[in-house]
């Protein structure tokens, strides 16, 4: 806080000493200085080791939380993730361990960043940004008396219970028709897993059904 002061008290004054200087450019720079008084920063953070999630408190006292394995999932560092590609280069399948929790957690830069060392010894650096807009939907924010994830539609079952009941979708149907393309993708929403029968078997149509969705991004084996 006094670092941004004294940034704030150095503008002001050298804006005094150039009596020529845009008045419009002065109000342009003192709004940019005013929004970064206002970053969301981390106030603090504590393992809940029981239910594997990192809380995360924010300088605007609000909560969220993060899963351990999702945090490891998702290190952004050079080992395991590729900037220009933007893909994981860790090997989730091989190596991550769905039980994973950290040695240990840290608030560094003045709340700008945390860093997660795990049981390896790798650390894991994540820039407050960054973990804001990954938060995880909370009903309300855990500083106001709540822990309970926004879980809605959401069906949670197991193979027993999904044994033959697994959501079964058309392709030309799902491709012609806006109401079957909705039950398809609300059927990923809620089940987190849909068939699509009937697919023909030329190159190119499944490209078709990714387009149906959104445009298809480009990834390090191909589109």
């Amino acid at each position: 806080m006094l670092s941004q002061l004294k940034h704030v008290c150095k503008f002001r004054f050298a804006s005094q000493r150039l009596p020529n200087i845009s008045s419009k450019l002065l109000k342009v720079n003192y709004a940019a200085t005013a929004q970064s008084t206002n970053k969301l920063t981390v106030q603090s953070i504590q393992k809940a080791d029981i239910s594997r999630m990192l809380h995360v408190t924010w300088n605007n006292d609000t909560a969220n939380r993060y899963p351990f394995v999702y945090l490891r999932d998702n290190c952004q560092c050079s080992e395991c993730f590729h900037e220009t590609s933007l893909q994981r280069s860790f090997d989730t399948v091989g190596h991550l361990k769905m039980d994973i929790q950290p040695e240990r957690v840290d608030v560094l830069q003045n709340g700008e960043e945390i860093s997660v060392t795990w049981p390896d010894k790798h650390v894991s650096v994540f820039n407050s940004e960054w973990l804001h807009s990954r938060r995880l939907t909370e009903e309300q924010d855990i500083s106001k008396g709540t822990s309970t994830l926004n879980r809605e539609g959401v069906i949670f079952w197991n193979a027993e219970q999904l044994q033959g009941k697994i959501p079964r979708h058309d392709f030309r149907e799902v491709i012609e028709d806006d109401l079957k393309l909705y039950e398809w993708l609300h059927s990923l929403h809620s089940v987190g897993i849909a068939l699509v029968t009937n697919t023909p078997l030329q190159a190119g149509e499944g490209y078709k059904l990714c387009e149906r969705v959104g445009y298809a991004k480009r990834h390090i084996t191909g589109t």
